[in-house]
């Protein structure tokens, strides 16, 4: 067996000193070029193995070309499929621009310890030039206002255009639609159709790239598409369960499914790994209020606001859950902090729909009925936003004004509607004589 007396193995694969790739005690039966390819990517792990070393040691006489080398890679994937079992966790990942890498199982141990940090492993394997371009963008698109989402969009189509084979770029810019989407900005259904659309190409280039799953669940979410949107989260927390924008993108699917415990629950994972992101605190929080738990939510959007003084998404999750809560002769403190939030030159959409419902609440009615008007007047069509001031209308007695507004965002298909239905900001909506209706339209895929 002096043949395969290689140290370069998995647990079902080893690279024999005879140039022969073998499962178990077999030489595993694979065409000329495939089984040269497979054994140098196999003696060469976790080293990324560069187009050159291939043309070199593969294709030494007839030359290499691109196509033949990724034709090569692709039936490589689809035989480790095909093994099954004893190959399940080799997998041949893409390194932009440099070449191809083999990665085998890990210890248990270290498994998990890398398994939080394969989004950064995964941005990492571009340019040092890319991978500064995403990780600024995913900085910018986590803020969530209008200019952040268009500025981070436009980073990653740049990125995207200048490296087409870079598959972080394109799951972080299926991200940022998604996001945008979810908190009322660009949310035309063309944007995630471009999002899904990056996601497929992304899967061609690098189909075991950081995130993929996830972001492709996160998009689906806003389609109301929820049963492929579990099937895919299933796959994305069984790959990846430290990863804390997976859990996010999980806890927003259940918040958005009516599941408030199992969400908060998501929800505190994803902080517990990412303790440091205003955005994953305050949709705890949310997921508090959800369930009932205010204490909660208090707590969790205080944190935020002392995670990141000045922070105007922590000021106004935290301004909304007080005017829930206070009664209506301790408001008057909160108006012009909500004054000062919506008009801001950085407002962020929400702004001026908790300017209303703390209007509303602290019994200014003609003021919030004026700041209503004027933003579904010249919202410029954003069915989502103008849904946002449902729950204003509600504390000012309008529950017909409330339901046309949401009717109006369930014709846009608003990717934020599910979450809104649940919010118990608008929990009177249940009463009205239309909700059965436009429930079962919004959840007609649970």
């Amino acid at each position: 067996m002096a043949a395969m007396s290689s140290p370069h193995k998995s647990a079902a694969l080893i690279a024999g000193d005879d140039g022969y790739v073998y499962l178990g005690q077999e030489i595993l039966a694979l065409p000329p070029k495939e089984q040269a390819v497979l054994h140098l990517l196999l003696s060469s792990s976790p080293s990324v193995v560069s187009k050159d070393s291939f043309a070199e040691r593969v294709w030494p006489e007839h030359g290499m070309s691109d196509e033949s080398l990724t034709r090569c890679i692709h039936r490589l994937r689809q035989i480790l499929r095909d093994i099954g079992e004893p190959a399940k966790d080799i997998r041949i990942e893409s390194s932009y621009g440099r070449g191809y890498r083999l990665e085998l199982p890990q210890s248990p141990s270290k498994a998990s310890a890398a398994s939080g940090h394969q989004r950064l492993l995964s941005a990492a394997q571009g340019s040092p030039q890319l991978t500064e371009a995403l990780m600024f963008a995913r900085n910018l698109y986590l803020q969530r206002t209008p200019a952040s989402l268009a500025q981070a969009g436009k980073i990653l189509r740049e990125t995207i255009e200048q490296a087409p084979g870079y598959a972080p770029a394109r799951v972080a810019l299926a991200e940022c639609l998604a996001g945008g989407n979810s908190w009322g900005v660009a949310t035309e259904i063309n944007l995630i159709q471009e999002g899904l659309q990056h996601l497929d190409t992304a899967e061609q280039f690098a189909p075991e790239v950081a995130g993929l799953h996830s972001a492709r669940a996160y998009l689906l979410d806003r389609t109301w598409r929820f049963r492929e949107s579990r099937t895919a989260f299933e796959r994305a927390l069984r790959d990846n369960p430290h990863d804390a924008d997976t859990n996010f993108h999980y806890g927003w699917h259940l918040l958005a499914t009516g599941q408030a415990g199992a969400a908060s629950l998501a929800l505190q994972q994803a902080v517990r790994l990412h303790p440091y992101s205003v955005l994953l605190r305050v949709t705890l929080a949310r997921a508090y209020a959800h369930v009932g738990d205010m204490d909660g939510a208090l707590r969790e959007a205080q944190a935020a606001c002392e995670l990141s003084p000045g922070n105007d998404m922590a000021e106004l999750y935290l301004l909304a859950f007080r005017a829930f809560l206070q009664p209506q002769e301790a408001l008057v403190e909160l108006v012009e902090h909500a004054w000062k939030l919506a008009l801001s030159p950085s407002a962020m959409t929400l702004a001026p729909s908790i300017l209303s419902y703390v209007l509303a609440k602290a019994g200014k009615e003609d003021e919030a009925l004026e700041i209503i008007a004027i933003c579904t007047n010249c919202g410029k069509g954003n069915a989502c936003i103008h849904a946002m001031h449902a729950a204003s209308l509600l504390v000012l007695n309008r529950p017909d004004h409330a339901m046309a507004l949401v009717q109006s965002a369930a014709e846009a298909h608003c990717g934020l509607l599910p979450v809104l239905l649940h919010d118990p900001a608008n929990a009177e909506l249940r009463q009205h004589p239309d909700y059965a209706t436009l429930y079962q339209r919004v959840f007609n895929d649970l």
